[in-house]
């Protein structure tokens, strides 16, 4: 029974008995949520009138409620299913079981409908507190206290920063107040932690709440430099006049970092109370930028994390390797574009007439373009962006640029499981090297320029995999 839960909290597991409505009839179901999975079991009786009419396949989504609350189930597939006939009087009565594996689940202490829409949603983590390090803001916040200044209803007392982003909404640091009192603990006061909250200009739909929450996530992994574990997802329905909380919870297992090194990559670095580290400050333009790119390259941050999850070497180093392969790409040509099409029209008629076979020659004119501009290969690019990063950073690294070429051979023979050697620990130092190179590409297409990142990238974990040993 959802009785006193007012949101759902990633890592921790919940059970509850709930009704799965399926259009005019519901059902008995078990909801149980865990960090490995989400799984709904539905039972019921089957008889004329009376069927489950979702089916026995995927399922986009599913309402489940009890008393109040609100379970919006999203993407459920089918893992087992059974049925058989109970005898009654003169009849038999049908009885089913379904269990689904649920994607994620979008919990309201209320009640609240699939076609809702959502103001804003928040992040709430420790490595947010990390990421946002001891600053002035908070030392303002404890003087207001003691101070019995009215800081509830002072929002700009709380907020950290916030960047606008225009035709889309806007992103906001702030904290969370509450107050305390124990005698009992021997303590009182007040609490603040910070959150993260991307608000919407246009409201969304709630099925595309998680995938911003995704979008965002990916931009802070990668400014923490890795997976990072959230607490809690608090999202905001209804309208400005008028809303409710809810919360997202999905299973968070596989989002675990293979290396966790306790600080972020690039810190906030913002009104900074000590600055012992001497850190440039997160550009926070750096947001318009990332939520401003194509779907497509805003997709290359999620991808990162995929590939940083992966155990096995070769896969990541295969994986960054695209993205960087992708991200580095400039097209060049031999010759001069529009002459060499001018040329193709003018001597197609002839080689139709000399080697008789217009569809030959039309599939061959067709690829002159793309060979044209291929003067640039992938080593190339990568060696182009290579030379980019500030002297004084490259110089220090085991891999140069006359190196790179060899870096594009194994990806080669990687991919035609060619007949090749090198040790596990050489591939591990290839995949960091490209994975730095990838992590800079990153940050410039957001407008973060190398000077800026080339600064906190010996911050990321593994990253004296790709440099000199100095005696």
């Amino acid at each position: 029974m959802t009785f006193g839960i007012k949101s759902l909290e990633l890592g921790k597991s919940y059970t509850f008995n709930v009704i799965a409505e399926d259009g005019v009839n519901h059902f008995a179901a078990e909801l149980n949520l865990s960090p490995e999975a989400i799984i709904l079991k539905i039972m019921g009786e089957r008889h004329e009138g009376r069927d489950f009419s979702c089916g026995w396949g995927e399922i986009d989504q599913l309402t489940c409620r009890d008393l109040n609350s609100t379970f919006l189930l999203q993407k459920l597939r089918l893992v087992s299913s059974s049925s058989r006939m109970i005898p009654h009087r003169n009849r038999s009565i049908g009885f089913f079981e379904n269990v689904y594996e649920v994607d994620h689940v979008i919990f309201s202490p209320n009640n609240v409908y699939q076609d809702g829409i959502v103001l804003s949603l928040s992040i709430h983590s420790e490595a947010i507190k990390k990421w946002v390090g001891n600053t002035e803001k908070q030392e303002e916040i404890i003087r207001s206290y003691h101070n019995k200044e009215p800081i509830f209803d002072s929002p700009e007392k709380l907020t950290e920063f916030g960047q606008e982003m225009p035709n889309y909404g806007g992103v906001y640091v702030g904290y969370n107040l509450s107050m305390h009192s124990s005698s009992p603990g021997f303590s009182s006061g007040i609490c603040f932690p910070p959150s993260i909250s991307l608000v919407f200009e246009n409201p969304i739909s709630i099925n595309a709440s998680y995938c911003k929450y995704l979008e965002i996530y990916s931009l802070l992994a990668l400014f923490n430099g890795n997976d990072f574990a959230v607490d809690l997802i608090e999202v905001k329905f209804g309208s400005s006049s008028f809303s409710q909380a809810g919360t997202i919870y999905f299973p968070t297992t596989n989002n675990i970092p293979r290396h966790d090194q306790g600080y972020p990559l690039f810190p906030l670095g913002k009104n900074i109370r000590f600055d012992s580290l001497g850190l440039p400050e997160l550009p926070l333009e750096s947001f318009n930028y990332y939520f401003s790119l194509p779907d497509k390259k805003r997709g290359y941050f999620k991808k990162l994390l995929t590939y940083q999850r992966m155990d096995n070497p070769e896969e990541r180093f295969l994986g960054f390797f695209r993205i960087l392969e992708s991200l580095c790409f400039k097209k060049k040509f031999f010759l001069d574009e529009d002459v060499l099409e001018d040329l193709s029209k003018r001597i197609k008629p002839y080689l139709v007439k000399r080697f008789n076979d217009k569809k030959s020659v039309a599939s061959f004119l067709k690829g002159i373009p793309r060979y044209n501009g291929s003067k640039y290969n992938t080593e190339k690019c990568i060696q182009d962006f290579y030379v980019k990063v500030p002297v004084e950073i490259s110089k220090n690294w085991t891999v140069q640029k006359s190196d790179i070429g060899s870096i594009c051979s194994l990806r080669n023979d990687i991919t035609h499981a060619n007949d090749y050697y090198v040790s596990v620990h050489e591939v591990e130092e290839k995949s960091k090297f490209v994975e730095v190179l990838l992590i800079l590409a990153l940050f410039e297409s957001i407008n973060i320029d190398l000077s800026v990142s080339s600064r906190i990238i010996d911050r990321l974990s593994g990253y004296h995999l790709v440099t000199k040993n100095v005696a």
